[in-house]
């Protein structure tokens, strides 16, 4: 049973957003299984994940009504993907700007569209798993795609990562015409707080107005802090490390084109547990 809580975790993790809720359902399922009669299961695996998306359904109903009174722009908890080997269950991981669109999803239809589009489930084999009818399974997946369609996902490449160095040189380095070549015109920024952190609480748009956010920031605030480079869901993305080991902001870039058009702050402490808990295998100065 142990052997399938990578995946699971994979499952409930894309479905809810949240790492450290993912870890919590996971458990509770295993809990739960070793109650149960094992003659009444003949497959232990799909029994397992059958829970696990089910029980995360029903999580992520309940946190999409904390989210509707959030202090703050909601993102999704991070994860970092970047590996010295890498796990074959980080393969299902959704990188960041596709978990931010799954958000637009009613809770069912990003089950649905996960169970088809990620992990190539057939729709019977959708509807055994959530107690739906095939029909109601295509329906499902027909609006997920309807809605996610007008906004399709910008797909990270590793030439960004080369581009990432170059915009913390020209931060550290305070080269303002070198960062502004590295971003898009009408770029954006938003950050999590959470309500426990000082943070933006509306998306600042636009070149000028999040290069003065950008500059600001580092001058008052980062310039003795360790900055990692790494990636998180699959995603280019500084840490930022207080000189007790912390991560204290979880910095996410989207590019397009090679330039940054997108950059989100996660500094909410609840969304960096996870990140305290899995390290990247190294740590440096940049």
């Amino acid at each position: 049973m142990e052997q399938y809580r990578p995946l699971l975790f994979t499952y409930a993790y894309n479905i809810l957003g949240t790492a450290m809720d993912a870890e919590d359902v996971v458990q509770d399922v295993f809990e739960k299984f070793l109650t149960l009669e094992k003659g009444l299961v003949q497959n232990e695996k799909s029994y397992l994940v059958r829970m696990v998306v089910n029980r995360a359904i029903d999580q992520k109903k309940k946190l999409n009504q904390t989210i509707a009174s959030y202090p703050h722009e909601w993102l999704p908890e991070p994860i970092i993907t970047d590996t010295a080997v890498p796990e074959p269950s980080q393969e299902h991981i959704l990188h960041y700007s596709m978990m931010l669109l799954l958000e637009r999803l009613e809770v069912r239809q990003r089950a649905v569209f996960l169970l088809k589009e990620v992990f190539g489930y057939s729709h019977r084999n959708i509807s055994k798993t959530l107690g739906i009818t095939p029909e109601v399974s295509r329906q499902s997946l027909s609006r997920a795609r309807k809605r996610l369609q007008d906004a399709p996902p910008i797909q990270p490449s590793h030439s960004d990562e080369s581009r990432l160095k170059e915009y913390l040189s020209a931060i550290q380095n305070a080269d303002a015409e070198r960062l502004e070549q590295l971003l898009v015109k009408d770029i954006s920024l938003a950050s999590d707080g959470g309500g426990k952190v000082p943070a933006g609480t509306k998306t600042l748009y636009g070149k000028e107005r999040v290069m003065a956010m950008l500059q600001g920031l580092y001058k008052k605030f980062y310039q003795d802090i360790t900055i990692q480079q790494t990636t998180i869901n699959h995603t280019p993305a500084l840490l930022y490390i207080s000189p007790i080991g912390k991560v204290i902001n979880c910095q996410v870039f989207v590019f397009d084109n090679h330039q940054i058009a997108r950059i989100f702050f996660i500094r909410n402490p609840d969304k960096l547990i996870f990140l305290q808990k899995k390290p990247p295998f190294m740590s440096h100065n940049q």
